[in-house]
């Protein structure tokens, strides 16, 4: 089994022929992204249809690849800013991997603060008030 733990996390942003097997997918990490994709981060790939996804890693001695097909729905991808059209994956937490597998889709990060403290103003806001 895959443990997760201290793996880096990586989704690849554009659709695949998802008959690609290891060796294809193995060639788009390596060729189109530019990592090494024997260095035991999990990249995950989506097909157009958008029902499946695959998730590729090396783990010492051979690649894993899983599978997920959903039996209905699709899964639907956070938003992704391109600047120069390249491929590009983005990376995920483990809690945002867990809530794309379970259908959530987190549009933006959280900004996390404790409680009791104000977030600063914005400039603009101090401006008008002041």
């Amino acid at each position: 089994m895959i443990a997760i733990g201290a793996r880096r996390l990586f989704l690849y942003a554009e659709p695949i022929d998802m008959r690609k097997g290891i060796d294809g997918l193995a060639g788009i990490v390596l060729g189109r992204l530019l990592q090494d994709p024997t260095a035991g981060d999990i990249f995950i790939f989506m097909g157009r249809r958008a029902d499946r996804l695959k998730a590729l890693c090396w783990e010492k001695d051979g690649y894993w690849l899983c599978i997920k097909r959903l039996a209905e729905g699709k899964f639907r991808l956070p938003w992704v800013a391109r600047n120069d059209g390249t491929p590009m994956a983005v990376e995920l937490t483990t809690t945002e991997w867990q809530l794309l597998l379970d259908g959530i889709v987190v549009q933006e990060r959280i900004v996390l603060r404790r409680h009791g403290r104000r977030p600063a103003q914005h400039p603009v806001a101090l401006a008008a008030t002041g």
